[in-house]
């Protein structure tokens, strides 16, 4: 048998629509399907995001995507395909909004300074 070739359906494992060589992963096998994980919890509460959010749920959208494929194990492929639900449901549902250009209130991603007794600080407490 030449290098790469399948000889048999007992040298392959189904992920969702690609055959992975069992060869080339540790001899571990796990019998029976994975563990459902259940869903996190999504808020009621609107999913109000900036630009900058919005960029980030995509990049961690792509990224758990791949960690899916390349998951090593029906636990791990398991609970990185729960994330990767939990943020497209995020990603669905994100209103995105302008960043403010009205400095005269305190809105959606404004960064303030406190003032207290003389004393500034950058983070309140």
């Amino acid at each position: 048998m030449e290098s790469g070739e399948l000889d048999k359906p007992t040298d392959v494992e189904w992920l969702n629509p690609v055959y992975v060589k069992i060869a080339d992963r540790p001899r571990e096998r796990i019998s029976g399907p994975a563990q459902a994980v259940p869903d996190r919890p999504l808020r009621k509460a609107r999913n109000v995001v900036t630009e900058t959010g919005a960029s980030k749920i995509e990049g961690e959208i792509t990224s758990l995507k791949d960690r899916v494929v390349r998951a090593s194990s029906d636990k791990d492929r398991s609970l990185f395909s729960r994330e990767l639900r939990y943020w497209e449901a995020r990603r669905k549902s994100m209103e995105i909004v302008p960043t403010p250009n009205d400095i005269d209130q305190v809105q959606f991603e404004t960064a303030v300074v406190v003032e207290r007794g003389g004393t500034r600080r950058n983070s309140p407490s």
